[in-house]
């Protein structure tokens, strides 16, 4: 998450859940499609060596 949650300390779990949640609220809909992306090209990696190690 940004710097801005790394400074200061989270009092309850509803502060956290609610940082998260307006973090992931700013998030551009490219972020997850990236994200997204990246887990199907990793599972086709994995796949295609029948589970043996991947490197980056």
């Amino acid at each position: 998450m940004g710097t801005e949650t790394t400074h200061g300390r989270f009092t309850s779990d509803e502060e956290v859940k609610t940082a998260v949640h307006l973090w992931l609220a700013a998030q551009p809909k490219t972020f997850f499609n990236k994200g997204i992306r990246k887990l199907v090209d990793r599972w086709t990696k994995y796949i295609e060596k029948q589970g043996d190690y991947v490197k980056k």
